[in-house]
């Protein structure tokens, strides 16, 4: 059988047009990408958002306890190996409050006159100081320990009171006792000398009730 022969120019002619189909689908220019977005912010969780604070109106302390404001007396609680402990109190007698912030300054009073015996109480920093309001009326107190002066090497005399002044802003004026209570106590043993410390207060708090 003889098969039908396609002529040559004619099979050229098939070729280049496959290639040129071929060449225009590789060389058609490509699609422009979509823009890109910046990724969306990531949602805050409950524990990174703060709310703004509410400001209330400032609380104005009423105005420092002086001498005058005060009845001071002095209460024995218990005692330990060589030490008297006890407690100041501090009563308000007048119709305002006022505001104590401090540690009050104490010694030990002759029984001559209102003079000092012996040096000012020492700090007790156990509880520190903070800022407490005495009510018309109402109590706050400072803790005082005593060491027995019978265990200390010094000229013994006895203290039968306590010079006292709540915690204040200026120098306590011992010249004319404008600043300080004369404090009844039972006879107890001090040392002369104004070196021997021999008191310790603490930091004026509400009293318990």
């Amino acid at each position: 059988m003889n098969r039908a022969r396609v002529p040559r120019v004619q099979l050229f002619g098939i070729v280049i047009a496959s290639l040129a189909l071929a060449g225009c689908s590789q060389l058609s220019p490509p699609k422009p990408d979509a823009p890109s977005l910046p990724p969306a912010p990531t949602p805050l969780s409950s524990s990174t958002v703060s709310a703004a604070p509410t400001l209330g109106p400032p609380v104005v302390a009423p105005a420092a306890c002086t001498r005058d404001n005060l009845v001071t007396t002095y209460v024995e609680t218990d005692n330990s190996a060589g030490h008297f402990h006890g407690v100041i109190n501090f009563s308000n007698r007048l119709s305002t409050p006022c505001s104590m912030d401090g540690y009050p300054s104490v010694w030990f009073n002759s029984p001559e006159a209102e003079s000092v015996i012996g040096a000012q109480a020492s700090f007790d920093p156990v509880k520190p100081p903070s800022l407490v309001i005495l009510q018309p009326g109402g109590i706050l107190q400072a803790a005082l320990t005593i060491t027995n002066a019978g265990t200390i090497d010094c000229n013994h005399t006895n203290a039968i009171a306590l010079l006292v002044a709540p915690p204040l802003d200026h120098p306590v004026d011992l010249v004319d006792n404008s600043d300080t209570q004369h404090v009844t106590i039972h006879s107890t043993p001090a040392c002369v000398e104004h070196k021997a410390a021999l008191l310790s207060v603490g930091a004026v708090t509400v009293a318990p009730h």
